[in-house]
């Protein structure tokens, strides 16, 4: 065994494919990190100075509109002015906690979207071309193949994990480090788990992507049910504000289950009949135990599925 995952492994790397989903990853990251950091840049003492004076001025005719509508004989609920804040002028640079939260969503995102794609085409290629019944004529036993097939997949997408969401919170740190205030890079533990998390995720779709290439036989598959399932979610959001009553429906999908495995629980909202007969407001609070739960079980179904198929096609 060892033997077939240093081979898997050398073929991994050796693929052109790999490295370049590798090097459009990193670049897409080094431009979201590049942009993050020039929004989150100081104002300049000259940027700074109008925007306070914008702050000042809207602050000021708020006031004169709220006085103009009492002398115009409104009551003092319908007059009561606007406040603008100060925070809607003025740019202050993003705490760090806030800061490198949102970069774990944002490297899990590109990392596990690299990694299906690099998983479905490592085994998908040699369907494609064939080798894959080369593989079988020296190894006959095909569940030793499709197990080193997939430890090599699964060390390939958390390396390219490790790089995407690393650069990211290395972004984050840097950014802090370079516009905030001396001392503002305090630790900031949900974050760092959300970065953990996030790369657990991109593991899980590198093996979903690696198992549903390996069932369908081809690359298109993982990718076209993806297409496929991000419709599902987009009619079923429809058909929640318009009959009401679908959160267990939403949380069977796999899009809620990854935000909430990812940001520790989400809220799914959806429209229900109240006791009057109107449909009113509610949400229901996905948590991480369900999504760890949900997550897991898909992974080990597609896997098991994907090995059935595998053990028991016909290869030419």
């Amino acid at each position: 065994m060892s033997r077939l995952i240093g081979a898997e492994l050398n073929r991994w790397f050796s693929r052109r494919l790999v490295w370049v989903v590798f090097a459009a990853s990193v670049l897409l990251t080094l431009l979201v990190v590049a942009g993050t950091a020039y929004s989150a840049r100081p104002m300049s003492s000259q940027e700074l100075a109008y925007a306070e004076q914008q702050y000042t001025e809207m602050k000021q005719e708020a006031e004169r509109e709220a006085q103009q509508c009492l002398r115009d004989g409104g009551t003092a609920d319908e007059c009561a002015p606007w406040t603008p804040e100060r925070s809607d002028f003025v740019r202050e640079p993003p705490p760090y906690a806030a800061l490198a939260g949102g970069m774990a969503q944002a490297g899990t995102m590109i990392a596990a979207y690299a990694a299906l794609l690099a998983g479905a085409s490592f085994i998908g290629a040699e369907f494609k071309t064939g080798n894959i019944g080369t593989w079988l004529t020296y190894v006959p036993s095909r569940l030793p193949v499709l197990v080193s097939k997939a430890v090599a997949a699964a060390v390939g997408v958390t390396l390219l994990g490790v790089a995407v969401i690393g650069l990211f919170q290395a972004g984050a740190a840097g950014i802090v480090l370079a516009w905030a205030e001396p001392g503002a890079l305090q630790p900031a533990a949900e974050a760092w788990a959300m970065a953990g998390r996030g790369l657990l995720l991109v593991l899980t779709a590198g093996l979903v992507g690696f198992a549903l290439a390996g069932l369908f036989g081809s690359t298109v598959g993982p990718v076209g049910l993806l297409l496929g399932l991000m419709v599902l979610q987009w009619a079923i959001g429809l058909i929640a504000l318009v009959l009401g009553g679908s959160a267990w429906l939403q949380a069977a999908l796999p899009d809620p289950n990854i935000q909430a495995f990812l940001a520790g629980s989400t809220e799914i909202a959806y429209v229900e009949r109240g006791p009057n007969g109107a449909m009113v407001e509610a949400t229901y609070t996905l948590g991480l135990g369900q999504a760890s739960a949900y997550l897991g079980g898909l992974l080990a179904v597609v896997l098991a599925l994907a090995g059935w198929r595998f053990t028991t096609r016909e290869i030419r």
